[in-house]
């Protein structure tokens, strides 16, 4: 009986009501036998109420057959399928309206089918019909079956039973089959294989006819659908696009041959049964009226949402206040699939009255029929209480709930170091607990490193938290002043580590503030300096191991320790001293400002770092010795016999490298040494990038202001601006380069610093000229030469040469300026090594009146330009 009906909606191949009628005088106990059973349909209904066929019930026969107290057993409905995801589309106005009166969107129940379905061909929804065909597919005109024999005769041919309903085949008589099953049709072919010889005949349905069947009313694509024969009701909703929010679900109409069937589609969504899956037949209609009467459940409950009463009388015309169901309680727990778990919990009904206001009441009896059209539930569970346990939480490795039976101390909870993670923080934790009498948390700390030790053990109570940190959680506290103080005094060469960042690393502001209130601060040679928390005291061990340890450089016979006293002498824990409430406002002044700083040195030579103990508000500097070896270094090049780069020491002097660099050499000429130090090279290449800003500023504001300028001073001007940028200064300094004399007179010797560059050229024969000549050059030293037979041999002066501000830098880096006037009859001694130098003219940017100092700027460029390439200056 099952198989049948379910067999016949899988494939659904049903015949019309007329040609089913003529099948039905042929096979009347067939047709009886395929009686549904009564749950399928409205649970109050009898067996012998529906039949498939021919047997349909009409609105009247539903309303004489009504009893109602037979109302369906929601409570026998075992478990709620999950049909109402996550709303795709906007709300509907009746999920808007219920949504208005509990604050919480809620879904209408059973929708959720169509949601993902379009109105499409059943072809596309399903394509041709294929797989095993079942026995009780019912035949009729358009079905195409194959006939295969076997025996004296082997054929495989295909027919189509025409529009009689007759199946006409090779070698047998004509067979009416419409209207029978599969199953029927192959005994008849058995009869007739049995009249000939030694043969079989099977058969097989190879297509089914088409079927059109009309839906109308609250569905997305109202109209003709084409079917399959022995598609469904439901195959007919999906390929009109489903039914709306508006329409109904539990009094969706079949009209056959003028009688009316209901079905109703929770049957199939809360117990996988139902009438959908009746075959549909040629002119059916399918009829979707407007919603019914609804309710809701909302609150802790399996399925939330908007469900349809079942309206007692299945038509469009009741009696008033004869509309609906009314549900108990317990009817609608089964329709949202039960509460959430195993708890007590509250039960409010929701009703609008007459007058617009809406009542709430508590529901004491669960069995009670209270609710009806418009009604809500709400379902909300009491408060939880855990009995027996205490929690652990952070950096173990089995955080959560443990029984208070077996960890009544923490020595319990933490027996050993397996229970930690890696990135633990051991010298703080804090046990949170409730106080019943006042109402509030207060905080207890301690150090999961002596309690591992067994130095200390805290009773846990039923309820407490017990709190772990990792390191980076106590590097990231918000607020932490510790950023701030190594922003305006970092310990020279420290290296302040900063620990990655994560969401994961916060920590509870209650918990950051206990945190603070009992931190040590840890500044000066430690690999990680910063503010650390700890419980009671800690030994100095501890705290210096917890800062990575101390670095190569730490002095260990001057640590500082700087502690809070109170006027009685005894060091003060600013934490666990805590002023009585009573106190007057001036015994507090008294007794703050009393308080005294006072600082201890220890040697650690002389005592053990485990003897040494710290408390909170402490803090704790570990100086650094001045290290004698050092990355800085200088260099020192031409005429010594070792030229190079050399590691500087503190005390290192000139004197000193000329002796590790072996000496001048025989061709030296000290006299002419190039020293350069970077402090001032870096600032006279400042000084040539500020003034070309100030250049460029003004050259930008002369451009705007004037329309006409001479273009050729302005790619001048511009042309020196790129120069100043890229000019790279020597910091010449004139020293006394010559070995012999400093050894004489030490006063004249100097202390090296980090980046200084020494050159000794060897002893000279030329003389250098430089600027605005036509072809600088370096010209042999004669005695008798002057500076304008120097400059003569160099071509003379360029066009833009400044001829009265020519001036000679002497071998040792002085300076003296030069009259190179023909007209002048006294010449100036030029010795070997000098470097005449003639600088451009500044007549060509003399329309800038704002920028001042271009001749300096000229002379220092050039002098620039003569001596980088005996530093070997890029």
């Amino acid at each position: 009986m099952r198989k049948s009906r379910t067999d016949f909606a899988k494939l659904g191949s049903s015949a019309s009501f007329l040609v089913f009628a003529v099948a039905l005088a042929a096979f009347s106990v067939t047709a009886k036998a395929q009686t549904l059973e009564a749950h399928d349909f409205a649970p109050w209904m009898s067996e012998r109420d529906l039949t498939l066929d021919p047997q349909l019930l009409t609105e009247d026969d539903l309303a004489h057959r009504f009893l109602p107290e037979r109302t369906p057993d929601y409570n026998k409905i075992s478990s709620v399928s999950e049909t109402t995801p996550s709303q795709i589309s906007a709300a509907s106005s009746l999920e808007a309206f219920y949504a208005r009166r509990i604050a919480q969107p809620l879904n209408q129940f059973g929708y959720s089918l169509f949601e993902n379905t379009d109105a499409q061909t059943p072809n596309q929804i399903y394509g041709i019909a294929s797989g095993a065909v079942q026995d009780n597919v019912i035949l009729g005109s358009g079905d195409r079956l194959e006939i295969i024999t076997r025996g004296q005769r082997n054929t495989r041919q295909t027919y189509l039973v025409d529009r009689q309903g007759t199946l006409i085949a090779d070698d047998l008589p004509p067979i009416i089959v419409s209207g029978m099953t599969l199953e029927q049709l192959r005994q008849r072919l058995a009869l007739e294989a049995g009249n000939m010889v030694n043969t079989e005949i099977f058969v097989n349905l190879s297509e089914l006819r088409s079927t059109s069947v009309l839906v109308v009313g609250q569905v997305k694509s109202p109209g003709r659908q084409i079917l399959s024969a022995g598609q469904t009701v439901l195959d007919a909703l999906i390929a009109a696009g489903g039914i709306d929010k508006s329409g109904s679900l539990r009094q969706i109409k079949l009209v056959r041959h003028g009688r009316t069937q209901i079905i109703d589609l929770y049957s199939l969504l809360l117990n996988g049964r139902g009438a959908s899956d009746l075959g549909i037949r040629e002119g059916d209609r399918i009829v979707i009226p407007p919603v019914g009467p609804t309710l809701a459940v909302a609150g802790d409950v399996k399925q939330p949402a908007i469900f349809e009463l079942l309206s007692q009388i299945n038509g469009l015309w009741q009696p008033e206040g004869d509309k609906a169901e009314t549900l108990s309680l317990n009817d609608l727990l089964a329709l949202s699939g039960g509460v959430i778990s195993p708890s007590e919990y509250r039960f409010l009904h929701l009703q609008m009255t007459s007058n617009g206001t809406e009542e709430a009441t508590e529901i004491k009896d669960p069995d009670a029929r209270l609710f009806s059209d418009g009604s809500i539930l709400m379902v909300s569970r009491r408060m939880e209480t855990r009995t027996g346990t205490v929690e652990l939480l952070g950096q173990a490795r089995q955080t959560g709930l443990h029984s208070v039976a077996k960890s009544k101390t923490l020595r319990d909870l933490l027996p050993g170091p397996d229970v930690f993670e890696r990135d633990i923080y051991p010298l703080f934790g804090i046990i949170e607990k409730w106080d019943k009498k006042t109402l509030s948390s207060f905080y207890t700390p301690f150090s999961p490193l002596k309690i591992m030790r067994g130095e200390e053990n805290i009773a846990l109570n039923e309820g407490d938290k017990v709190h772990l940190f990792s390191r980076n959680q106590i590097n990231e506290l918000k607020n932490n002043p510790l950023n701030k103080v190594n922003e305006i005094e970092p310990a020279a060469g420290s290296n302040i580590q900063e620990f990655g960042s994560s969401e994961n690393n916060s920590v509870d502001p209650a918990l950051e503030s206990v945190m603070h209130d009992y931190s040590i601060t840890v500044k000066g040679a430690v690999r990680h300096p910063g503010y650390y928390p700890i419980s009671g005291d800690a030994s100095l061990d501890d705290v210096i191991s917890m800062a990575g340890g101390m670095k190569r450089n730490a002095s260990r016979n001057d640590i500082e320790i700087t502690s809070i006293v109170s006027p009685d002498g005894r060091v003060k824990n600013i934490n666990s001293d805590i002023l009585p409430h009573d106190i007057a406002i001036d015994d507090i002044r008294k007794n703050i400002f009393e308080d005294k700083a006072v600082r201890r040195n220890i040697d650690l030579a002389m005592i053990n770092l485990e003897n040494i103990t710290l408390k909170a508000g402490d803090t704790l500097k570990v100086k650094e010795q001045d290290s004698q070896l050092t990355s800085n270094s200088i260099k020192i090049g031409g005429a010594v016999k070792y030229p190079g780069e050399y590691d500087l020491m503190p005390g290192d002097t000139y004197l000193t490298l000329m002796e590790r660099a072996g000496g001048l050499t025989a061709q030296a000429y000290p006299q002419g040494t190039i020293f350069s130090r970077q402090s001032e090279r870096i600032r006279e290449e400042k000084r040539f990038k500020a003034k070309a800003r100030e250049m460029e500023a003004s050259l930008s504001a002369m451009l705007q202001a004037e329309d006409d300028f001479n273009a050729e001073e302005v790619r001048t001007v511009q042309g020196l601006i790129d120069e100043l940028k890229n000019a790279n200064a020597v910091g010449r300094i004139t020293i006394e380069g010559e070995p012999a004399i400093l050894q004489h007179d030490p006063n004249l010797d100097f202390l090296l610093e980090d980046g200084d560059r020494i050159f000794i050229p060897q002893r000279p024969t030329t003389v250098r000229v430089a600027g605005e000549v036509l072809s600088p050059a370096a010209l042999f030293f004669r005695d008798e030469k002057s500076p304008n037979n120097y400059i003569d041999e160099a071509g003379g002066f360029t066009y833009h040469a400044d001829t009265s501000r020519t001036f000679v830098v002497y071998p040792d880096g002085s300076a003296k300026p030069l009259r190179v006037s023909y007209w002048n009859q006294t010449a100036d001694f030029i010795p070997p090594g000098s470097t005449i130098i003639v600088p451009r003219d500044p007549k060509p940017f003399d329309f800038m009146e704002s920028v001042k100092d271009v001749s300096q700027i000229l002379a220092n460029l050039a002098i620039t330009t003569a001596l980088t390439e005996d530093l070997g200056e890029d």
